[in-house]
């Protein structure tokens, strides 16, 4: 299953099986980040879904998120996935 695949069932999902009021693929969303999958429910309520098919890439994410969490300091920052997980951290 490749990613177009996943996203297009996530729509699916989001639009018929949860009857939420929109949802989009590669949406631009803060500090110029892109969500893979973007969904706003009936009770306004957003989520973000990335999107990961190849075991190293959801690996790397992981690296990151430790990374911000080893460094003490919530103002650590090393590229865009540092960015992007800081945001939620």
């Amino acid at each position: 299953m490749t990613a177009a695949d996943i996203k297009k069932e996530l729509l699916f999902y989001f639009l018929y099986r949860r009857n939420f009021l929109c949802a989009a693929t590669e949406m631009a969303i803060y500090n110029g980040n892109i969500a893979d999958v973007y969904a706003i429910s009936e009770s306004r309520e957003a989520y973000e879904v990335e999107v990961k098919c190849a075991w190293g890439d959801f690996m790397s994410e992981v690296k990151a998120i430790k990374a911000i969490q080893s460094s003490g300091s919530l103002f650590y920052s090393a590229g865009s996935k540092h960015t992007k997980h800081l945001s939620f951290l």
